[in-house]
């Protein structure tokens, strides 16, 4: 609760809102996971206490605003994400359309799509054609929640690389507390016996939620950004090689990444756990 009370996204709400939220919070499956596997966090090595409570509080932090922006949107009709952060304005926008799409993954949101089909000229192989292209809108509403409901958890990871969309980050084995993820450029696997089921690498995998519809409503509201199908909203883009011959010879592609990597580690300014 210290770290919620001085978090200045929380500024503006009141205390009795702010602590009926965080103690709805920290119900949430994921953060009781967390918490309860501690001994074993702790035990694998990978953070330290310190960290571990950092990462604890970031978790609260984050399920508070989110049980806030789904009490604020009570008996509202179904919105338009960019709507949502006009009626939603105790938090910043872009925190706002992110969070309504988590809690479409907890349960709590209901998602409601439209389609509208119009005809366009393209040219195909050269020759313009007019061909029907199908337009998606998304709309979302608080769902009427029964006293029986049970948050939906986050699943393992797992289940992106077996849909077939992993792109093989390895983000999800660096988040996991526990060293249960394995990642390769061919494979991903989870040891079930360590997995504690927190949802964490499920979180921050860049395939897992609509991170199309989330990025396409931020480039709407932050002008200076720019969007592609492919990579999603982004500030810019830049190609360039390693300049080191040693890397040349086992790049993947520009050799880029592994040099910044080199030279943080040499500096010191990054360290391997």
């Amino acid at each position: 609760m210290v770290q919620i009370s001085k978090n200045q996204n929380f500024n503006g709400i009141s205390s009795k809102n702010l602590m009926d939220a965080t103690y709805k919070a920290i119900e949430n499956f994921q953060i009781r996971a967390f918490f309860e596997a501690k001994d074993e966090i702790l035990k694998a090595g990978k953070i330290n206490e310190t960290e571990f409570y950092d990462i604890l509080d970031a978790m609260i932090d984050s399920e508070t605003e989110r049980r806030l922006v789904c009490e604020r949107l009570l008996g509202e009709k179904p919105l338009f994400l960019e709507e949502i952060t006009r009626v939603v304005q105790d938090f910043p926008p872009e925190n706002v359309i992110r969070d309504i799409i988590y809690l479409k993954e907890q349960g709590y949101i209901e998602e409601i799509v439209e389609t509208k089909t119009k005809k366009v000229i393209k040219k195909i192989k050269g020759e313009e054609k007019e061909v029907e292209e199908t337009e998606f809108f998304y709309r979302y509403h608080v769902r009427a929640i029964p006293d029986d409901f049970i948050e939906y958890f986050l699943e393992p990871v797992s289940v992106v690389f077996d849909s077939k969309v992993c792109c093989q980050c390895g983000w999800c084995s660096s988040i996991c507390p526990v060293n249960a993820i394995t990642v390769t450029a061919d494979t991903l696997e989870i040891d079930d016996e360590i997995c504690m089921k927190c949802g964490l690498c499920y979180s921050v995998c860049p395939r897992s939620f609509s991170i199309e519809q989330a990025g396409k409503n931020i480039k709407k509201l932050d002008k200076s950004l720019n969007f592609s199908e492919k990579i999603n909203g982004y500030v810019n883009t830049y190609s360039a090689t390693t300049t080191k011959d040693e890397i040349k010879k086992v790049r993947q592609d520009g050799g880029i990444v592994t040099s910044i990597l080199e030279y943080l580690l040499k500096k010191k300014k990054l360290m391997l756990l």
